[in-house]
């Protein structure tokens, strides 16, 4: 055996040991694979690879690394504790009715991913504290999206005039905002509550900084209307 076939053969082990089932459905929907494009990625069969992801089997270390080519991450992801799941009716998605359950799965799978880069920022840097959970207040007994526009303006200190960036607006107030690959025009936004985060996730597509704007306001509305986390 080479060295590098070595040094793969140690990492794809350290994955199979301590393999995470929940981690390998993560990055399979991150990367928008149906089951059976997996297996044939991996040189497995569908029913391998549903068996991987129930947990009733284990994959040796070689299909470990042939997973982590495949779906682009580490040997190691699969080995980590497993993921924050984001429930749908947790979501809101601003999107047509032909978007299709493959779509918001792979948008949804971000999330998790997302939330793990803020908690390692939030031991290196000072993120903002989040003010969406104190709007909740701010807007009670408002009528109509005007006066909720109202409301929250005068909680954030706005004024009337017009906002130079709305997607700068909300990172101030603790809202992590991300442009997710995998959108598509029939899934337009998303955000939800993951974990004590606002997060809003945005198409890579919308070219138009005002419409971007727009769909981020959109979003961070029913964060504060709904409230939901996870």
């Amino acid at each position: 055996m080479s060295a590098r076939s070595a040094r793969g053969s140690t990492r794809g082990s350290a994955g199979a040991r301590d393999f995470c089932p929940e981690r390998l459905v993560l990055a399979r929907e991150a990367r928008g694979l149906q089951k059976n494009e997996l297996a044939e990625r991996i040189e497995a069969t569908p029913s391998a690879v549903g068996q991987f992801e129930r947990g009733r089997i284990r994959p040796t270390p070689e299909t470990v690394l042939r997973m982590s080519l495949a779906l682009g991450v580490p040997p190691a992801f699969f080995a980590a504790e497993p993921p924050v799941t984001i429930p749908s009716e947790a979501c809101h998605f601003r999107r047509l009715r032909s978007s299709t359950q493959q779509e918001q799965r792979r948008v949804r799978a971000t999330a998790p991913l997302v939330l793990t880069l803020a908690r390692h920022l939030e031991t290196v840097v000072d993120l903002p504290s989040e003010s969406v959970t104190a709007l909740s207040t701010a807007v009670e007994g408002a009528r109509g999206p005007e006066e909720t526009a109202g409301a929250v303006r005068r909680a954030w200190g706005l004024g009337t005039g017009p906002l130079a960036s709305v997607v700068g607006l909300l990172e101030r107030e603790g809202v992590i905002v991300v442009e997710a690959v995998g959108h598509s025009e029939r899934l337009d936004a998303f955000s939800a509550w993951v974990g004590s985060r606002p997060v809003v996730f945005l198409a890579t597509d919308k070219q138009s900084a005002s419409r971007r704007g727009l769909r981020a306001a959109d979003r961070e509305a029913h964060l504060v209307v709904h409230g939901a986390r996870v």
